[in-house]
């Protein structure tokens, strides 16, 4: 699959040439969230068909205000999105409560408002995110290339003395190392 970085330390993955080939979506996401844990990292996952509306779902996991986060299907989509919160938008926070004060509380409250308006007073930025995460706008990612050689190193935090504390850190340089050898 194809990686690129987003906002708030969000890797996106397009998964969807793979699918089959790590026995669907249920086993893909195990195998990431799993090799996630052995790196050492947590991570909230979300699927959805657009990069703009995963990136959203994933935020709407961790701050528990949405109920669904894995979303198939390009005609759910929409109404999966529209019941999120504004809030959970990139700019809202330079925004402040401004959204609200306009009755703004959720995406479908912003989507109805007229276009002109919300790009005058917001930028143009925003209708091109809801357009892309609607998947109403293509949103053309520049994806994370491998760079020619590996080098990874791992500090210890103190003295060891058993084989088994190199191992563990061991095993994450190794895992780093193959990561980067499917790469190529």
């Amino acid at each position: 699959p194809n990686v690129a970085f987003a906002e708030g330390n969000t890797l996106l993955l397009e998964v969807g040439a793979g699918l089959r080939l790590f026995g669907g979506l249920r086993a893909l996401l195990s195998r990431v969230a799993s090799t996630v844990e052995m790196l050492g990292h947590t991570a909230r996952f979300a699927c959805a068909p657009t990069a703009w509306g995963a990136w959203l779902l994933a935020a709407a996991r961790a701050e528990r205000t949405g109920r669904r986060w894995r979303v198939v299907k390009q005609a759910t989509l929409a109404r999966t999105l529209d019941t999120l919160p504004v809030s959970l938008l990139p700019f809202a926070a330079e925004h402040g409560d401004v959204f609200e004060q306009i009755g703004c509380t959720t995406l479908a409250d912003l989507r109805r408002l007229p276009r002109e308006g919300i790009g005058r007073r917001f930028g143009d930025d925003v209708l091109t995110l809801l357009a892309q995460a609607f998947g109403e706008h293509p949103d053309p990612r520049e994806y994370f290339q491998a760079p020619a050689s590996f080098h990874a190193q791992l500090e210890l935090q103190a003295r060891v003395d058993s084989a088994e504390a190199l191992l563990f850190a061991a095993c994450r340089l190794v895992v780093q190392l193959a990561g980067w050898l499917g790469a190529h």
